[in-house]
């Protein structure tokens, strides 16, 4: 059972993380529509998942057992908070395909092994 104080830091999580993800797709869907806002709202959006995924871990016992959701994408930061730096740094960035290799890792590590670990 969890104490008040816990409760009620878990419900201060909660909203938090509902928070982030209000203004992740605010940032998103800022006019006009800049690349750098895209991705610091997908970072943005990474954050909240992550706090939400650490609210339901502590309050739903055997989370990740009972509901296989993957929503902690640790590896997905630091590529999308590089190529919002470059976007904001540098206007005349573009995209090449070669930047997909950035997000290697989180495919690996977040999604295969994920869909491996829960799925087998």
């Amino acid at each position: 059972m969890l104490s008040t104080v816990e409760e009620a830091l878990l419900v201060l999580f909660f909203i938090a993380a509902l928070q982030g993800l209000v203004l992740s797709s605010l940032v998103f869907f800022k006019k006009p529509a800049r690349w750098s806002h895209r991705f610091l709202g997908l970072l943005l959006l990474v954050f909240s998942l992550s706090l939400l995924n650490s609210v339901l871990e502590e309050s739903i016992h055997s989370f990740h057992a009972k509901y296989p959701i993957p929503i902690e994408f640790g590896w997905l930061t630091a590529p999308l908070f590089y190529l919002h730096l470059r976007y904001t740094m540098e206007p005349q960035f573009r995209w090449r395909p070669i930047y997909w290799l950035h997000f290697l890792p989180s495919v690996l590590f977040d999604f295969i092994f994920f869909l491996s670990f829960f799925l087998y």
